[in-house]
């Protein structure tokens, strides 16, 4: 017989008997010069609203395969199949390689808008969010808040001097905290993220020297090399600790515990450069206290303009691998 599409030319026999999972046979009577397809036969009586159904349904599905039969056979399979050219092929996607940058905080315990700086800088280290960059974190706790009812036990005038450093170079009034600046440049309101996020971005883009660093025989081997063209300098070196707490018990922040992240427990100069300089070896004792948990130790090593305060290379080490 033929379906009701069966001027396009799509025939099925005359006879045709279908057998459902729940036991039900039932046959169709036609021949194929034309059919009538509501002439089913139930080999098991059934109720007339069962057999209804199942005319019905099964009215709407062969109408539908009869549809489908007739597309595909006018298109053909070609008309459903892509082939890639080189135009619209694409490669997965290169991990951009990631360019250190340097985030340095100014904070104090005895300060209560520092400890959402100091999540922010802890944020930054940990998840690693800007594309294109390699954050590395410096904290450093300066002392003009000890006076102030709590003596901060990681603070140093040698950090708060360094800040004064910043504020004269940058032209500013006077010191504050919390205060992030990124890679010598750009600084702010250390809570700032937005602000952070979009300043870590930009200084990802600066060509930057390469430092190499290892450990060895008690001591920290520094490669420098590929500097960009540059001032004066300084070469630094900062070791870090991460993962402390502080239950502070008095001033602005009484009562709190305190996490840190990238706490500068030492800082010196180890080498300077001239402006003609491009590269330099050094080997340097390792720094070492009792005080310090070496599973939590960073080395960093970041060379520093003078006058402008511009970082030009930097990078960092665990000092346990």
């Amino acid at each position: 017989m033929r379906s009701p599409l069966a001027s396009d030319g799509v025939t099925v026999d005359s006879d045709v008997t279908l057998s459902l999972s729940i036991g039900l046979r039932f046959h169709f009577e036609g021949a194929s010069n034309g059919a009538d397809w509501n002439k089913i036969r139930f080999e098991r009586d059934l109720p007339l609203v069962m057999k209804l159904a199942f005319t019905t349904t099964l009215g709407v599905l062969l109408l539908l395969a009869g549809t489908w039969t007739v597309w595909n056979s006018t298109l053909g399979t070609a008309s459903c199949a892509y082939t890639p050219t080189p135009e619209t092929t694409q490669t997965a996607p290169v991990e951009r390689v990631r360019r250190p940058v340097l985030v340095e905080l100014f904070t104090s315990e005895g300060c209560s808008s520092c400890p959402p700086a100091d999540r922010q800088l802890a944020f930054m280290q940990e998840h690693q969010t800007s594309f294109g960059a390699k954050v590395i974190t410096l904290a450093y706790h300066v002392d003009y808040w000890d006076r102030l009812g709590w003596k901060d036990r990681f603070s140093s005038a040698e950090f708060s001097e360094r800040q004064n450093a910043y504020i004269s170079a940058k032209g500013l009034e006077s010191s504050y905290t919390p205060q992030m600046i990124v890679d010598g440049g750009e600084q702010f309101v250390g809570s700032n993220g937005r602000k952070a996020d979009q300043a870590v971005a930009d200084a990802a883009k600066n060509v930057k020297g390469v430092v190499g660093l290892s450990l060895g025989d008690g001591n920290l081997n520094v490669t420098i090399g590929d500097l960009p063209e540059h001032q004066s300098a300084s070469i630094m070196l900062a070791v870090a600790e991460d993962r402390l707490e502080t239950d502070v018990r008095a001033g602005e922040n009484n009562g709190n515990k305190l996490s840190h992240t990238g706490v500068v427990r030492s800082l010196t100069t180890i080498n300077k450069i001239e402006a003609s300089d491009q590269k330099l070896e050094r080997s340097i004792a390792v720094p070492a206290d009792a005080g310090w948990n070496s599973k939590n130790v960073r080395y960093v090593v970041f060379v520093q303009e003078e006058k402008s305060k511009k970082i030009i290379a930097v990078d960092s080490t665990a000092a346990v691998n």
